[in-house]
Formats: structure tokens, sequence, C-alpha cells
């Protein structure tokens, strides 16, 4: 570490520590050494040396530099982007802390491994500040993506509009837990994270949306904070059961209801017609409005952002039915990762 000239802080998805220590400590050493951060949603963190868009940015060809050390912390990372980032760039060079010893190694790059505490394996580490270009390249990169998001129609419902009003809304005493699948990336896309926001959480079911809702509450009852589901239709559909246990739990589900897994869209099955609507598409027409309210929660239905910013206002327990156009959402996604890709 007191050797690297470029080095670079990968936080993925992980618990937040209880009193806010080990979030601290990751911070603060990287601004000690002059660090980029490049951190998601569910990492907890938050602060001016996170550059917005590192899933947008690091899908062109010349990324803000290659690092000549990584430190990692938490599971891998959730944008796809990023993980052929680290696979390109971090075999040889990259150390893991994980207290439990496991590795966690979704690139298949072999970090090492440093069995202890975040606070213990960074509180004591020597560091050699950085080129300050190095660390101003990596922001720049950022608010290079930032203004190409700003440039996209803010009065249309996509998930950059949707993400935006919800995070705009939401203060550091509210959770949000997020279904793992388009909505976590989403959110990592779309989201800035230089000011502290909601508690972040996510649980991969063995098919990613499984038990979404089941989840949530199971958090919302033990932590009794406010919270907020961010989701897809499919994953509302996955887990209906579970509303049956809502209650009187604080707690409002957004579906984002695009009719479909529109996930898939961005990946190479999309081109195989033969097999791709019925078998990952998998469109639906359930009334989720009416699965909602058969189980006695009070919904609404938005259509605008206006409508939407205005239905966030409310207090659980409530369902807010979002419908978007999943020709469209899929067309601002390509538009932003293009208008990043050149600039």
């Amino acid at each position: 570490v007191e050797a690297a000239q470029r080095g670079l802080v990968v936080v993925g998805p992980r618990e937040c520590s209880p009193d806010g220590s080990e979030e601290a400590a990751i911070v603060a050493f990287a601004q000690e050494a002059g660090w980029p951060l490049l951190a998601e949603p569910a990492s907890g963190l938050s602060g001016p040396l996170i550059p917005f868009g590192a899933e947008a940015f690091l899908r062109k060809e010349d990324p803000p530099g290659h690092p000549d050390l990584i430190l990692r912390v938490g599971r891998s990372p959730t944008a796809g982007p990023v993980s052929r980032f680290l696979q390109a760039s971090g075999r040889g060079k990259t150390w893991l802390v994980e207290p439990s010893g496991r590795l966690l190694d979704g690139e298949g790059i072999e970090p090492s491994v440093e069995a202890c505490s975040v606070e213990s394996a960074l509180s004591g580490l020597s560091t050699s500040k950085s080129d300050p270009q190095w660390l101003e390249a990596w922001l720049e990169a950022g608010c290079r993506a930032r203004r190409c998001l700003d440039q996209l129609p803010d009065d249309v419902l996509w998930a950059g509009t949707i993400v935006s009003a919800l995070w705009a809304q939401l203060k550091a005493s509210d959770d949000l837990h997020v279904a793992s699948s388009m909505a976590i990336r989403d959110l990592g896309s779309f989201v800035d994270l230089e000011h502290k926001g909601p508690r972040v959480s996510a649980n991969r079911g063995i098919n990613g949306i499984d038990g979404t809702i089941a989840c949530a509450l199971g958090q919302a009852r033990s932590a009794g904070r406010p919270m907020t589901v961010l989701m897809g239709d499919l994953a509302f559909l996955h887990d209906q059961s579970s509303l049956a246990l809502v209650g009187d739990t604080n707690i409002r589900i957004v579906v984002v209801d695009n009719r479909g897994g529109g996930i898939f869209e961005h990946l190479p099955i999309a081109a195989r017609d033969d097999v791709f609507e019925p078998y990952f598409l998998t469109p639906q027409d359930a009334d989720i409005p009416a699965i909602a309210a058969g189980h006695g929660l009070p919904v609404d239905s938005v259509s605008t952002i206006e409508g939407l910013q205005s239905a966030l206002q409310s207090p659980g327990p409530r369902v807010l039915h979002v419908r978007v156009s999943r020709e469209r959402d899929f067309e601002l996604h390509q538009n932003y990762w293009s208008s990043v890709r050149s600039r």
C-alpha cells in the first residue's frame, strides 16, 4: 500500500456496521491515500471520493486509468462493467479485506485475503499520497457521466427519473430494500453517493428476486425504521403471498411495472427471438393494484414523475404501482450509455 501510486478502493454489497465505524474507516483511508472509492448504494458508503456513474464510464474501452493496487471490501460488485474492470485490471494486485476469511471472488482473479476487521486492516496502513491527477481522472469521469444523465428527459418515467425521485425523498433514518434484479443495478447506476442517503440492503435468493417482500418485512419489523422496497413486477409477483404479513408495518412497496423481465433486454439473449420472449422476458398481464388491494393495502397508481413524487410523500403501509414503457426505458438506458462512451 505504501508503494502504490495508483490505488483504488472497491466496496461491494455488505452489511453496514451498527455504529458506522467501518464505513468511516474506509472513507478515512481513501482520503488519506488519495484513492478513488468505487462503491455502490448497498455498501453503506457515501462521500465526495465516490465517482458518479462508474457502471457507465467503465463500459468505455479507455477507463480513467489502471490501478497498481486494489483494496476490496464486501461481496463482488453488482454492476457487470465494474466486475469486468476488476477482471482486466485486478489479477495479482488485489487484496480482499474480509473478516470471515472467505474468498469472495466472483471475478475469479484470486485476491489475497486479509482475514481481519475492516478497521484493523485499514487503520494501521502507511500510505504514500497518490498523484492528485489519478484521483481527479476518476472524479472527472463521474462528472462527465452525471452531465450525460442530466441531458436526458427528466419528465419521462424511466429508471433514471424513478431512482432519482425515490432517493431524493428518503432520509438517512429510512431503510431501502432493493430487489436483486434490474432494481439494484439501476440504483447503482443513477444514485449520487456524495451525500449520505438511506440504509440500503439487497438479498439475493436462489433466483435473485425470491422473497424480496418477506425479507424487507423481516428487516422492517426488526429495525423499527420506515422501510421502502424498490422492485420490478416479476419480483412482486414472485413474492405476492408475503403481502399477507404486512399488517401495520411502515413499509412502502414501489413496483416498477414494465410487464416482464426487462433486465434480460440488456443481455445477449435478447437477440434470440425464438426463446427470448417466452422464456426470459416472460410478459405478464397481472393486475398488480388488484392483488395489493386484495390484501387490504392502499394502492397509488402513478404514470408521471409528479405523481410518483406526490405518492412518495405518503407513509406506509401502501403499494405504489409505477407503470413504465419497457421499450422507452430500454432506449433511454442505451442513450445514456452511448452518450457516456462518446465523451
